[in-house]
Formats: C-alpha cells, structure tokens, sequence
C-alpha cells in the first residue's frame, strides 16, 4: 500500500501543516491502495510562493537549459514509467494495459514525437511534473 502524507514542497519532501489523512480507495477493488493527505489553505498558499521564487529563476533561464531539463525529466518519467502506470492502475482503477499505454505512454510520445523538446503541450506538462515528482520520491513515504 502506497503511503504519501508528505507533500513535495520547494524541491522537497515536507510534512503538511495540518491536513486530514486520507484513504485512496482503488475503485476497481473497492480496497485501500494508500494513505494521502489532503493539503490546507496555508499548505497551498506556501506552494504558490515557492512557485513563484521558482519562476523568477527558471525565466531567467536559456532555451537550452530549458531543453536540458525537460530531458532530464522525461528520461527519469521513462525510467519510471512502469511506476507511474502502477500507481493509475491502483489509485484510479485503470487497466494496467491502458494505463500503461495510453496514460503514461502519451506523455513520452507526446515528446519525442515533437522537434525541438521545448513544444511540451498543456495537457502533458502535469504528467511531466508528476514524473519529476516520482523520480524525487526516494525516502518520501513515511
């Protein structure tokens, strides 16, 4: 059973500030797949400034760098994208073919398909983001 009551916060893993835990019931069984737990106002409101301290740094970075990091990350999302596929399967109920095929897969295409890598489209960046977050979750789970 997957356990995340931590939140990914400013490049790190921290401990909410009050939020409820949660059970992550796999629709599909009806059984626990994990714990969450659910983010308060201040929680996200501490988002929203690393957020924006982040982005004053990333604007200012080149093209390159830019590019440089979305392969970084897609190469870490690939590594990981059996993972990532398990974790839909469990937490949606998504069949594993499908989620690995068409959820997880579409990302990567989506990508490599694209030339340069900098065309990453809205509908793909929360997967990208999610990748980076999985390939940073060593040691995350308590």
């Amino acid at each position: 059973m997957r356990n995340y009551t931590r939140l990914y916060l400013n490049g790190e893993w921290v401990r909410p500030l009050a939020g409820e835990v949660v059970d992550v019931i796999n629709p599909a069984t009806e059984s626990p797949a994990g714990k969450i737990t659910l983010a308060t106002i201040a929680d996200v409101d501490n988002a929203a400034v690393a957020a924006r301290a982040a982005f004053v740094t990333f604007s200012r970075s080149s093209r390159q760098e830019r590019l440089d990091l979305l392969a970084k990350i897609l190469s870490v999302y690939g590594k990981r994208s059996q993972d990532l596929a398990d974790a839909l399967t469990e937490d949606l109920g998504a069949p594993a073919k499908f989620a690995k095929e068409t959820q997880v897969g579409s990302a990567s295409c989506t990508c490599a398909r694209r030339s340069p890598l900098s065309r990453t489209t809205a509908s793909n960046i929360p997967k990208v983001l999610a990748a980076r977050s999985v390939a940073s979750r060593s040691g995350s789970s308590e």
